[in-house]
């Protein structure tokens, strides 16, 4: 029979370890995709600073480059200042999209670093929990020791 309750309590130490390691994979996993989408916002953020400040279109011609060449033919029409405009506006454009580029990275980042600390928070009650529990259960086992100690010393007296 005890071998029965040995085997049994085995048992049940296995699983309560078998749920915890999947407890374990489970925040592993939700952190690589959290570390995944960060990483992904930062790639971004990086070609972004690294780009050209003036865009290319699919055969790498500029794109300033060529609409300064459609406007050198109506500069010669009169109008200077029209390419200066066109030009100066191309540049904010450019601007513009590389600021909600990282505008939109840095609250993918804020974001993800949110759910860490949310993460965290929830792992540190939970070992609290846990810590109080085991806590609790050394204690009932101290007491339960200085009982069997106090029914052996009773046995062997007699």
């Amino acid at each position: 029979m005890s071998s029965k309750s040995e085997l049994t309590k085995t048992i049940e130490a296995q699983q309560v370890r078998i749920t915890r390691l999947e407890q374990r994979f489970a925040d592993v996993v939700a952190a690589y995709k959290n570390l995944q989408k960060e990483k992904e916002a930062l790639e971004s953020t990086v070609r972004v600073f690294s780009s050209p400040t003036v865009p290319t279109t699919t055969s790498g011609e500029s794109i300033i480059a060529e609409n300064d060449t459609n406007l050198n033919t109506k500069e010669d029409n009169g109008s200077g200042s029209e390419a200066d405009n066109i030009h100066t506006q191309s540049e904010q454009q450019i601007f513009k999209e590389k600021l909600q580029t990282l505008q939109h990275n840095v609250a993918i980042i804020t974001e993800q670093k949110q759910r860490m600390e949310q993460m965290f928070q929830s792992d540190k009650r939970k070992l609290k929990i846990e810590n109080e529990e085991l806590k609790r259960l050394l204690e009932e086992a101290k007491a339960e020791n200085i009982i069997i100690k106090e029914k052996s010393d009773n046995e062997i007296k007699e």
